[in-house]
């Protein structure tokens, strides 16, 4: 399973990048130990139930993430700018144990 996760604000962006395959981590292209199959696991139980795109009106600037998922053939992906999952904050704190 490959996982791309970026986080932008106005005032910094965060890119990480899981191969389970490999069991490799890259955060803003550093290399980090993790275990990246429990970080697949933990991701997918949150995104789970997830809309594909959270957009907010009337916002110019703020919050946008993206997350893209690709397992064999198959490719999921989230995107959201200035609007977010009830469940947000338990992606967030998941970064929070990588970053």
């Amino acid at each position: 399973m490959q996982i791309k996760i970026i986080l932008k604000s106005n005032f910094e962006a965060k890119k990480i990048q899981i191969d389970t395959t490999k069991n490799i981590c890259l955060v803003n292209n550093a290399q980090k130990v993790i275990n990246t199959f429990d970080f697949a696991d933990k991701l997918c139980n949150i995104v789970l139930g997830w809309k594909s795109e959270y957009i907010g009106k009337n916002i110019i600037d703020g919050e946008s993430f993206l997350i893209e998922i690709c397992e064999k053939e198959a490719k999921k992906t989230y995107t959201g700018f200035n609007a977010f999952p009830q469940n947000y904050n338990k992606f967030i704190n998941l970064l929070a144990e990588v970053l």
